[in-house]
């Protein structure tokens, strides 16, 4: 793409819902005008409604993510049939969401639906833009919440990431452990100084709650994930129990 390309290239914009329970619960910001925010994003399908405000065309990438799940019936008086749900990653122009569908679906689509702003363990999906416009949106055909105008260009480049994010800890004496938001990765604080202990484990690309759990002792400090449990000995070792 040549210098004049980019120049007249329009800007790319993204409206979307940011959910009250998702601000409320510091998983994403609330939307304010002027500020840059990233808000982690699902993708509903509904079908077009021009008096719906929240409701986009939005053309992108669909990447299946994995099997299909069979859905159980919800429990009702009249309760409807159980259906068969896709987990697909939407890859659309500078964001990303999940779309739960009813039907499967792969390469390139064309979809009517909503961008939410929700909870970061139920997407890998975000977008990070600058507020052009929020306002207030009552519940009635959808949770309420604040609607939204990203522009995706007016941007500066993300900070870079520390060495660690602290998610939890745990002290024993005069240790203090703990462990990052995202990565596998524990730390000790003591009188002699940082000690850095990496796990054989998952990395969490978002903050999906608290994946890692530590519990100091005098020996050291035990770590538990969504994918095991591990021991990190004063002396620097790490196993896998």
């Amino acid at each position: 793409m040549t210098a004049d390309d980019q120049r007249w290239r329009p800007r790319r914009r993204l409206r979307l819902l940011a959910t009250d329970t998702a601000i409320q619960d510091g998983q994403i910001p609330r939307p304010t005008v002027g500020e840059v925010g990233r808000f982690w994003l699902l993708f509903n399908e509904v079908p077009p409604d021009d008096s719906d405000p929240t409701l986009s065309t939005i053309e992108a990438d669909a990447e299946p993510l994995a099997p299909p799940v069979l859905q159980p019936s919800p429990d009702s008086p009249r309760p409807s049939p159980r259906w068969w749900e896709w987990r697909i990653l939407l890859h659309g122009d500078g964001w990303e969401a999940t779309w739960y569908s009813r039907r499967p679906a792969v390469g390139r689509v064309r979809l009517t639906g909503r961008l939410v702003g929700d909870f970061s363990y139920a997407t890998t999906g975000s977008a990070r833009g600058r507020v052009l416009s929020a306002r207030r949106i009552s519940a009635v055909r959808h949770e309420s919440g604040v609607l939204a105008e990203l522009d995706l260009d007016d941007v500066p480049p993300p900070p870079l990431r520390p060495s660690i994010v602290p998610a939890t800890i745990s002290a024993h004496g005069h240790q203090l452990w703990l462990a990052d938001r995202e990565l596998p990765q524990v730390v000790r604080l003591d009188d002699q100084g940082l000690t850095e202990f990496v796990l054989p484990g998952r990395i969490y690309p978002n903050p999906s709650g608290h994946p890692w759990q530590v519990h100091a002792d005098a020996e050291g400090c035990w770590t538990a994930g969504w994918d095991g449990i591990y021991r990190c000995a004063n002396s620097g070792n790490v196993a896998t129990v």
